[in-house]
This record gives structure tokens, C-alpha cells and sequence, in this order.
């Protein structure tokens, strides 16, 4: 019996380890499975998620086409009474005729902008290359807002080097990226202030522009977001409001022409909205 003893023990020990391994073989299956199951809706999910941006994506282009046709209906209504087609009007008339006018022109743009951001996110925007001299776009810009800095008594001026390379890009949408940036800096700038656009070019091959302004500033907890599609500071005020589609776009494009878009920023004391773009490549001597 004393011999059978420590067998027995060893026997039972190795039925336990035996048992406790059938149990954890069972629970490690059941896991498995509850594992498939929950990947399995979770895929599901995220295949119902995909639809639904997608009809949402389709939802935003057909309404903003739609948009689109009453609008300008409308812009060329308010134009002829400008130019007193339909009549004369009185002092009051005109100024809140001109009210319909600023409000037609930022719907206008609100649905450009989603309509562009639709078409980002669906990969649909086509870019259209060419040489493109960045001053010349940065100071058409400027002359486009110029009227804008004027009635704020804004100064509005360009800083770059005698020679500035020609980059690869999107004319249009090179415009429409500085437009965007330089607006708002006009927007957010007090009266007086100074919004200065500069051009550097970096050893890297890569020009650096740059919008600063003397405005309100972003505060750091904000900084993070701006970027961000719908997203408006605590500057927003009624008299900037906005869709908040601006930046999100401006970042979407600078990184379709292969840049980076970031902002620095003190609080009452004001931004630079900078963007990178590579330098046009220089034919190689031994090609030509």
C-alpha cells in the first residue's frame, strides 16, 4: 500500500492537471467564438457605417447641386436692383439689399466648400498641374481682399525674396487655399491690425508661406480642433460666423499637393496659419 500511495497521488494530480486543461481547451473555445461573434458585428457595424457616409456624401453633393441653381437666380435678382434695372431705391433699401448680397455670397461659398470637401473625402477632387508662381496667386489674393482689410483698416501686404521658385500645383486651388486663410485673418483681426503674408524658401526644397495677423489669437485648448471639419473657435462671434469649413478644406488640399498645413497661435495677440509646398523639380542638365 505504501508504494500504491504516491502513485495514486500522482495519478490524481495528473487527472486534475487533465480536467483543468479540458476546462480551459472548453473556455478558450467559448472565447474564440464570443471573439468571431463580436468581429463578425463589428464588421457589420462598420460596413453599415461605411454606407451611411456614403449616402450621407451623396446626400451633402446632390443638395449643394441643387443649392446651387436658386442661388444664383437669386444673385443675378439682387444684382440688376443694384444697378437699378428694376427701379430706384431708397438709402434703406440699398443697405439691406446689401445684407441679402453678403448673405447670398456666403451660402454660395458654404456649399463650394462642401461640395469640395464631399469630393476630397470620396476621393473625387482632381487636382489640374501646372508651373505655378506663387506670388503671383498670393498677390492676387490679396488683391481680391484688399477691399475686405480696407473697411477694417487693415494693413495687408506680401514679404518674400527677389526670387521665389515656381512650385507644381493647382493654380485654382492654390488661390483657394490662401483665400481661405487670409479671410479669416482679416476676420479675426481688429481694426488697425496687420495681416503679413511671407514666402521663405527652405534648403529642403520647399517654400513656406505663411499668414500672420495681429488678431484675437487661438487659445491652446482650441488649437487642436481647428482643423477639424464644422468645427468654430469662441472667437466666433455674429459677426463671424461661418461653417467651420475653411481650414478642414485648406488642409485637405495642401496635403493633395503634397504639403503640410499647422498653426501657431497666442492668445490676444494673434496666429500664422503656415503651409509647405515642394519646389517644382529642375530639369536635370545631363537630360536636356
Amino acid at each position: 500500500m505504501s508504494l500504491l500511495h504516491p502513485i495514486a497521488t500522482k495519478l490524481g494530480i495528473a487527472i486534475d492537471r487533465a480536467h483543468a486543461y479540458l476546462e480551459l481547451e472548453g473556455l478558450t473555445r467559448t472565447l474564440e467564438r464570443r471573439v468571431q461573434e463580436r468581429t463578425e458585428e463589428l464588421q457589420t457595424a462598420n460596413d453599415r457605417l461605411k454606407d451611411l457616409d456614403r449616402l450621407k456624401s451623396t446626400f451633402v453633393s446632390i443638395a449643394s447641386h441643387e443649392l446651387r441653381t436658386p442661388l444664383t437666380s437669386i444673385k443675378v435678382f439682387v444684382e440688376n436692383l443694384f444697378r437699378g434695372i428694376y427701379g430706384p431705391m431708397t438709402p434703406e433699401q440699398t443697405q439691406q439689399l446689401g445684407r441679402v448680397r453678403i448673405n447670398v455670397d456666403r451660402l454660395r461659398r458654404m456649399i463650394s466648400e462642401l461640395l469640395d470637401l464631399t469630393q476630397i473625402e470620396t476621393g473625387r477632387m482632381k487636382l489640374t498641374l501646372s508651373s505655378v508662381s506663387l506670388v503671383e496667386v498670393v498677390q492676387e489674393a490679396i488683391d481680391d481682399l484688399s477691399s475686405l482689410a480696407r473697411e477694417k483698416t487693415l494693413a495687408l501686404r506680401c514679404s518674400s525674396p527677389i526670387e521665389v521658385p515656381c512650385v507644381v500645383g493647382d493654380r485654382d486651388k492654390l488661390f483657394q487655399i490662401l483665400t481661405n486663410l487670409i479671410h479669416n485673418a482679416v476676420k479675426f483681426t481688429p481694426e488697425t491690425g496687420e495681416i503679413i503674408i511671407s514666402i521663405i524658401c527652405r534648403a529642403d526644397r520647399k517654400l513656406v508661406v505663411s499668414v500672420a495677423d495681429t488678431g484675437c489669437g487661438i487659445s491652446p485648448e482650441e488649437l487642436g480642433n481647428i482643423f477639424l471639419p464644422f468645427y468654430r473657435t469662441g472667437n466666433n462671434t455674429s459677426n463671424n460666423r461661418g461653417a467651420g469649413l475653411g481650414l478642414a478644406l485648406s488642409r485637405h488640399l495642401v496635403e493633395l499637393h503634397k504639403g503640410h498645413l499647422w498653426a501657431e497661435s497666442t492668445p490676444h495677440q494673434g496666429s500664422r496659419f503656415s503651409f509647405t509646398l515642394p519646389v517644382e523639380p529642375q530639369p536635370n542638365p545631363a537630360m536636356v
